[in-house]
């Protein structure tokens, strides 16, 4: 991770579950475990991400009542393939979203 992964006010989580959520600076992360992998300028661009890397469940979560979430094509849960999420974040809001 870079410093710079976390300077903009939109906060990308991952679980251990691979389930990949987005909030702002200030509000609480929805289930109290996930982890911030990388930051973007809106909300817009987290969903892309959310599109981009991962698959949509459609059942219901339990933590996400109502809401479509989720979860990365591929994640192994470890602590070290957080970095890797990183870098695919990284380069792709560096060439899709940065400056939208």
């Amino acid at each position: 991770m870079r410093k710079d992964d976390m300077s903009r006010p939109v906060y990308l989580h991952v679980c251990k579950d691979g389930t990949v959520t987005y909030r702002r600076k200030g509000q609480k992360v929805f289930n109290g475990r996930a982890l911030p992998v990388f930051t973007v300028d809106n909300e817009e661009q987290a969903l892309d991400i959310q599109v981009r890397f991962c698959r949509a469940q459609w059942v219901e979560h339990p933590q996400l009542p109502g809401q479509t979430w989720y979860k990365l094509n591929e994640f192994s849960g470890d602590l070290r393939d957080l970095d890797r999420v990183a870098d695919m974040f990284r380069d792709h809001y560096n060439k899709h979203l940065a400056g939208v």
